[in-house]
């Protein structure tokens, strides 16, 4: 790749794209945590997804995430803890429901 095209690509990645609740996430940050929920056949279709949480930084980067690149807003349903490892499963309505394309 070109060394212009894969700096452009990480100067990206570092851009602030989302503030809400006193924190604010990259597109790196939200890229990794829609990585945790997307469909693993296609990112464009629904959301159903089981997933350890962290914390509520996490929780907000998930929803944050899920609004970035899907277009539609995240539901959480909280499961049992696991060692004292909180889960949750996440669902959302996708891509192609919410954007139509």
């Amino acid at each position: 790749m070109n060394q212009s095209i894969a700096a452009t690509l990480a100067s990206l990645d570092e851009q602030v794209v989302a503030k809400t609740l006193g924190f604010e996430f990259t597109r790196a940050e939200l890229a990794a945590a829609f990585a945790l929920v997307e469909n693993p056949e296609n990112w464009k279709f629904p959301i159903d997804a089981v997933v350890a949480i962290a914390g509520p930084r996490e929780i907000i980067a998930v929803v944050e995430a899920v609004k970035f690149f899907a277009g539609c807003v995240a539901s959480f349903e909280w499961m049992p803890a696991v060692n004292g490892q909180a889960f949750a499963r996440v669902k959302a309505a996708g891509y192609y429901a919410a954007i139509g394309a």
